[in-house]
């Protein structure tokens, strides 16, 4: 990862970073891989899950996170922030990373969070309603990991 993330920073930093981010996650199966090399390289995971935080208007993709253990969406998303606050304006995420801790960050570091609520009350359907005009772009997400995939 010490290799992985400059080299994201500096590939994003050429890509005319905009600051308008979305923050994705998605799934890899890894159990394909042959026995002798699991045992080789002490790789004895068979799913990994993976972070991603993508620029919606160029595409490149900021930050990573990799998890072989479950993690919840909203902790993962307040470590994907942190590290890259200074570079982001507009944050969208789904509904798995629904935390108030999360949105409350990012109104402190001047950051718009677009992150759907989990619809349980009105008032959160009300303000999902309200999110549709700039949250459209979080589909960007799943581009940035067919760009991986």
């Amino acid at each position: 990862m010490r290799e992985l993330r400059p080299l994201l920073h500096r590939s994003a930093e050429q890509a005319n970073w905009s600051g308008e981010v979305v923050i994705d996650a998605s799934g890899f199966q890894r159990d394909r891989t042959s026995y002798y090399y699991r045992n080789r390289a002490d790789f004895s995971f068979q799913y990994m899950k993976t972070a991603i935080l993508t620029d919606v208007n160029s595409l490149a993709i900021k930050d990573a996170h990799f998890m072989t253990q479950k993690a919840w969406g909203g902790h993962i998303g307040m470590q994907v922030f942190r590290r890259t606050v200074k570079d982001l304006r507009v944050l969208s995420a789904d509904a798995n990373y629904s935390w108030s801790e999360l949105r409350e960050e990012c109104r402190s570091n001047s950051t718009r969070p677009l992150i759907k609520h989990r619809e349980q009350t009105p008032l959160q359907k009300a303000y999902n309603a309200r999110l549709n005009e700039g949250y459209n772009q979080r589909w960007m997400g799943e581009t940035g990991f067919s760009q991986l995939k």
